[in-house]
């Protein structure tokens, strides 16, 4: 999680995303397999996952329960009263490969991180046929180095 900087028209935000877990109809014991999906997922067992791992756990008693011990945990959790889902668009895909790109990028030192931004802009925006925000590289990064 990291602090999304705000948009022209939006306010800072987080992506959060989601697990789903389920058990098939066709389990030879479906009802010991819900007591041990059940026991999986309580506060307790991922608390203790979140503190062997430094993940955030998945519940907010569990985030309760692990962020006195995990300062990361603690100011991450934070963030999800602001955070959002990821957009449900079959194009969705597209777009994070660019964003992947364009954190790739600046971490192997191939692009500024203003003109990875602008570049993926430009991506996204070809991909979506959104209009590209021609200043995205100073607003949302600083100038380039």
């Amino acid at each position: 999680f990291i602090p999304i900087p705000a948009g022209p028209q939006g306010a800072q935000a987080s992506v959060i995303g989601a697990m789903i877990y389920g058990i098939f109809r066709q389990a030879a014991n479906p009802q010991l397999a819900m007591r041990v999906l059940k026991s999986s997922v309580a506060a307790g067992p991922l608390a203790r996952v979140s503190r062997a791992t430094g993940r955030i756990p998945s519940r907010r008693s569990a985030v309760a329960l692990a962020a006195p011990h995990l300062p990361f945990v603690a100011e991450t959790a934070a963030m999800l009263d602001r955070a959002v889902n990821r957009p449900a668009t079959p194009l969705y895909p597209r777009v994070s490969v660019q964003l992947q790109a364009m954190l790739e990028a600046v971490l192997t030192g191939r692009l500024s991180p203003a003109a990875a931004a602008r570049r993926t802009a430009e991506m996204i925006g070809a991909i979506t046929g959104q209009p590209i925000l021609h200043d995205v590289g100073a607003t949302l990064v600083g100038p380039a180095r």
